[in-house]
C-alpha cells in the first residue's frame, strides 16, 4: 500500500513539475511576442489648415464668377482645409476698409478692386488671377502645416466672430459717389457705390 501512495507522489510530482514548465514557458513566448510588436501609434496630427479672405460685391460679376465657379471645387477637394472669410464690399465704409487692407500689401487704390482674395503674405485680384494662383498655393501651404489669417490692423472687425452670425450693416438714404479707377485689370471689378440696401451682411465664414 505504502508503494502505491509513493508511486503515486511521485507521478503527481513530476506532472507538478512539468505543468509549472509549460507555464513558464508560455509567459516567455508571450514576452517574447510582446516585444516584438510595433510601438503603439501616436494619435493623428490634426489636419493642416488654410484660411484665407475674400472681399467680393453683390453686383460684381467677376465676384460670383469666382465664388460660383473656382472656391467650390476647390472646397470640394480640400474640404475643412480649407476656410474661408468672405468680406462684402457693401457701403464706401467697406471700401476704404478694403483700401486699408491693400495698403498693408503695398497697393494703391488704382491697383484694387473686387473679387480680393487674401492669402497669406499674398493678394490675388480678379477672376483671372485667383483660379491660375489659388490652387498651387493651397497645396504649397498646406505641405507646409497649414496657414492663418495675416495680422493685419485693418482686418479687425471684418472678419465674423467664430460660432456667430455676421454683423448687419445700416446704408444712408444718399451714398456719396466713390471715385474709381478707369482702367482695371482683366477679371476685376470696379467697385462703385451701391444702392442702399437694409440689414446687408458684412461678412460670413465659408468653412
Amino acid at each position: 500500500m505504502n508503494s502505491i501512495v509513493s508511486k503515486l507522489t511521485t507521478i503527481f510530482n513530476e506532472k507538478k513539475h512539468e505543468a509549472k514548465s509549460v507555464a513558464i514557458s508560455m509567459l516567455l513566448i508571450l514576452a517574447a511576442s510582446t516585444s516584438l510588436l510595433p510601438a503603439s501609434q501616436p494619435a493623428l496630427a490634426q489636419q493642416p489648415v488654410v484660411r484665407l479672405i475674400l472681399f467680393w460685391s453683390d453686383g460684381c460679376p467677376h465676384c460670383h464668377d469666382v465664388i460660383d465657379h473656382v472656391l467650390p471645387p476647390l472646397k470640394a477637394k480640400y474640404g475643412d482645409q480649407m476656410e474661408i472669410s468672405m468680406i462684402e464690399i457693401a457701403s464706401v465704409e467697406d471700401f476704404d476698409s478694403l483700401l486699408q487692407v491693400a495698403e498693408a500689401y503695398g497697393l494703391t487704390r488704382q491697383q484694387v478692386g473686387v473679387p480680393f482674395m487674401v492669402i497669406g503674405d499674398r493678394v490675388l485680384i480678379g477672376s483671372d488671377q485667383i483660379p491660375a494662383e489659388l490652387p498651387g498655393l493651397m497645396e504649397r501651404h498646406l505641405a507646409a502645416g497649414g496657414l492663418d489669417l495675416p495680422q493685419i490692423p485693418a482686418l479687425e472687425g471684418l472678419l465674423p466672430a467664430q460660432e456667430s452670425q455676421p454683423p448687419a450693416l445700416t446704408h444712408t438714404n444718399t451714398p456719396p459717389v466713390l471715385p474709381v479707377p478707369t482702367s482695371p485689370a482683366a477679371g476685376v471689378e470696379v467697385w462703385r457705390v451701391p444702392q442702399p440696401r437694409q440689414n446687408t451682411p458684412a461678412a460670413s465664414s465659408w468653412q
